[in-house]
């Protein structure tokens, strides 16, 4: 094969310097031969085995389709669909990966990890595991590997503590970390009415709910925990961004000197395992107790091999919880915020139907939010909006045959094309009123009760689906749409703009959707 290109090469080049009336200087010969370097590119680029999915041509290696990716991602993704069918490979900044379309996305979660698992896929694109080995090495999660995630112990916690009717246990904590955030994250200059929250403020505000909630009354309301507890995605994040861009080896290096985590890791163990360490030991005396914050409930959790849990063990899932839960929170209540910044009528339809609510129940409460079922329609909406336009990640385990005969090889990386499911009218509920599906409409699920903000199916898959679906949406369903019924009572909500409109999403890498540059503007309602 290499003699073949070689003498390709050799031909092409010496083809280029006979249609040339002078000699080639060295500098054209080496041209000719690096065309035709790209030429033999080119044609290999297309070649494929028989039934894998069809590649995307692209022009520039490394950055491949993303340049045209990022300029118009639904265009884009829609027009491969047309070209090359519902799955496709694509390349963009050094990214390989198989993208599935429409229903075929619900037959791949069927599958299962076997053939295509979901933790593998995350790991390929956000290194977690990886970043968290290089920067810390105190300790070691005590885990090993699992053909089904729900076995772990921190996925179990959550999906047998954190069910609708199991929140009410949180209700009072909510509360008061959402009054104590509207007081302490939201600041104006003296004398003002109006000044602009940014999605660090937001990201402040959530870290008090979950410190309180998973790390408990003694420690929740430390305000280094919470800084901890908040920005630990956020340097998360920066990681993996030197993973992207740079080889793996010197991203570790990049990743241990300059962008180390161990700092958020150290102050969270500081606070949670003494803490743990007297519960145990009270448990030792007094029996087993009945646990009313999340860490608790680790401590009765067994590990993935099946032993007991040591204090510093339970208390190292506390930056787990952390990751899973401050950063989807705050991301979608600020997008909530954006959809609502230039649409006083639907931010008026909420405080109505918040009153409402308060006559009946005779106080706005996180458990109360489940009889409003505008805003819920309104926070399913912003999820559906604001998904990534290729995400959920999978990795092939196996050679994997779908229904249509398309082989997805085994290695491949597989992206679900999740915002264009969610803006198919053939697969989404458009509703009564019409309105399209690239537009908020905040009663398209009212009268839809089975389409709940926390319902998942092929129609709403933020929240995955399947045995993948996320066991702590429950809670951050309450916990978004009982923050933003708050902050709407105090505050009317405005975008930061010079045209009045919401501000857009930012995209990275082509297909994954980001919060907007710039904040919200908050105005004091009189």
């Amino acid at each position: 094969m290499n003699n073949n290109i070689n003498e390709v090469i050799e031909h092409i080049s010496h083809r280029v310097q006979n249609i040339l009336k002078d000699p080639p200087s060295p500098v054209l010969s080496v041209s000719a031969a690096v065309a035709a370097t790209w030429a033999i590119w080119r044609l290999t680029l297309t070649r494929r085995k028989a039934n894998t999915p069809p590649i995307v041509p692209y022009n520039i290696p490394f950055i491949g389709n993303g340049l045209d990716l990022s300029k118009d991602p639904r265009k884009f993704i829609d027009k491969c669909k047309k070209r090359y069918g519902p799955i496709f490979q694509i390349t963009t900044f050094g990214k390989t990966m198989v993208v599935v379309t429409g229903p075929y996305i619900q037959e791949c979660f069927r599958l299962g990890d076997k053939y295509l698992d979901f933790n593998e896929g995350v790991e390929d694109f956000l290194p977690l595991q990886r970043i968290l080995n290089i920067s810390y090495d105190k300790q070691k999660r005590q885990e090993v590997k699992h053909e089904n995630e729900n076995k772990s112990p921190i996925v179990k916690a959550v999906r047998n503590n954190f069910k609708s009717h199991q929140l009410k246990i949180f209700e009072d904590r909510m509360q008061y970390a959402v009054d104590r955030g509207l007081e302490l994250d939201i600041h104006f200059e003296p004398g003002a009415k109006s000044t602009t929250l940014e999605i660090d403020a937001v990201q402040h505000m959530v870290g008090r709910i979950s410190a309180l909630l998973f790390a408990g009354r003694e420690v929740g309301e430390s305000e280094e925990l919470i800084t901890a507890m908040a920005t630990y995605a956020q340097s998360i994040f920066k990681a993996a961004i030197a993973y992207t861009s740079l080889p793996a080896n010197l991203a570790d290096f990049v990743t241990k000197n300059y962008l180390d985590i161990s700092d958020q890791i150290d102050i969270t163990m500081k606070h949670i395992t003494p803490v743990l360490t007297k519960v145990k030991e009270q448990e030792e005396k007094e029996g087993q107790m009945d646990p009313d914050f999340f860490m608790h409930m680790m401590l009765h959790m067994p590990n993935a091999d099946g032993s007991q849990p040591t204090p510093e063990e339970a208390g190292f899932w506390l930056q787990d919880i952390s990751f899973a839960s401050i950063h989807t929170t705050s991301l979608f209540t600020t997008w909530a915020l954006h959809l609502l910044s230039d649409r006083p009528d639907i931010q008026e339809l909420i405080r109505q139907e918040t009153e409402a609510a308060k006559k009946k129940h005779g106080v706005l409460t996180p458990a109360v939010v489940k009889d409003m079922p505008i805003i819920d329609s309104i926070f399913r909406e912003t999820l559906r909006l604001n998904s990534d336009y290729i995400g959920i990640n999978h990795k092939a385990m196996q050679d994997t045959v779908l229904s249509n005969g398309i082989i997805i090889p085994k290695g491949k990386s597989v992206g679900m094309a999740v915002d264009d499911v969610h803006n198919d009218p053939t697969i989404q509920h458009v509703g009564e009123n019409n309105i399209p599906l690239t537009e908020m409409d905040p009663r398209r699920f009212v009268s839809r009760k089975t389409k709940k903000s926390t319902s998942v199916g092929l129609d709403l898959l933020s929240f995955g689906l399947g045995y993948h679906a996320c066991p702590g949406r429950y809670l951050a369903s309450q916990e978004i749409c009982y923050l933003l019924a708050k902050i709407l009572e105090d505050y009317d909500i405005s975008p930061d703009t010079k045209d009045g409109k919401r501000a857009p999403n930012r995209v990275a890498m082509g297909f994954l959707q980001l919060t907007p540059a710039k904040g919200v503007v908050l105005t004091k309602r009189s």
